[in-house]
């Protein structure tokens, strides 16, 4: 009987202190959660602090530096720091990823929809079927009539498929406006975002193009990737870039100087956090303010 009982008290004695160790690693685990939560709450409130910072630290720049045909100069004599404007990876320091492109080397739907199609054309995802009707399409969701395209559709065609909406009749007001087209094929458009903007100061700049648009501007994929080469050696110039394509001159649709108007992003990755946000300024000096921000998004 005495053993019965040491033997029962012994396997008490095990469950109790199994009971503690599940209870002592359950306190742990969730101490330990807490804490990492912690962690990656300051880490997220520490990115977004140094993303408000660069945004400030860019859009001074933007409106202080010397601008050049490929980029923007800041900086003093034995510390200057050259930015490029074509989108090109930028890296202030080493959490921070900043891509800032001259608006005038990219396309707006809303202006330039024969462009777009040319690069959609491009980009060989798209049938010319597909694309006459975006293009179509694009153009009746805007005008102001109920008369049909060829290729596009009206409030009776958006109706008739079970659409919740029907054409603005007026100006698109975002890019992402143009995800409501009846027939847009949204899963093959994504790639082109990076070169699309709303915000569209006039002539085209070739000089700060991304490839692929040089590749749709041109016709020619060789020529883009040549001209390439030569902007990321710094040898692209307004005199060989005609040279090269054979452009007679600059024209009313066609500049080769920055614009002042700037598409920038920027992305803050720490340990435990990512923050990012896009805007759009233009440095267009007034009596009241040195720069207009036109879009912004976090």
């Amino acid at each position: 009987m005495y053993m019965d009982n040491r033997g029962y008290a012994l396997v008490t004695v095990i469950a109790i202190s199994l009971i503690l160790n599940l209870i002592g690693m359950t306190i742990l685990y969730l101490t330990k959660s807490r804490l990492e939560a912690m962690s990656s709450l300051a880490d997220l409130n520490e990115a977004r602090l140094k993303k408000y910072s660069m945004s400030n630290f860019v859009i001074f720049n933007i409106l202080t530096s010397r601008h050049e045909p490929l980029g923007i100069t800041f900086g003093e004599q034995g510390n200057v720091s050259h930015w490029n404007l074509y989108g090109e990876d930028i890296h202030p320091d080493d959490y921070t990823t900043v891509r800032i492109t001259d608006c005038s080397a990219l396309v707006s739907p809303l202006l330039q929809p024969r462009i777009l199609a040319r690069v959609l054309e491009s980009l060989g995802e798209w049938s010319k079927g597909d694309i006459a009707h975006f293009v179509d399409e694009l153009a009746d969701w805007q005008d102001p009539d109920d008369l049909k395209r060829l290729n596009g559709a009206e409030s009776f065609q958006y109706v008739a498929v079970g659409f919740p909406y029907t054409p603005r009749n007026g100006p698109i007001q975002t890019l992402d406006e143009i995800f409501l087209l009846k027939d847009f094929k949204r899963e093959s458009f994504n790639i082109l975002l990076s070169n699309l903007t709303y915000w569209t100061p006039g002539p085209l700049n070739p000089l700060l193009m991304s490839e692929q648009l040089l590749e749709a501007f041109l016709g020619n994929k060789k020529l883009a990737r040549e001209i390439v080469r030569l902007r990321e050696r710094s040898e692209l110039t307004r005199s060989a870039f005609l040279e090269l394509t054979g452009i007679p001159e600059e024209s009313e649709s066609l500049s080769f100087t920055p614009s002042g108007c700037f598409k920038v992003e920027i992305i803050v990755e720490l340990e435990r956090a990512k923050d990012r946000v896009e805007f759009v300024i233009e440095r267009k000096e007034s009596d009241i303010a040195p720069m207009r921000v036109l879009e912004w998004r976090e």
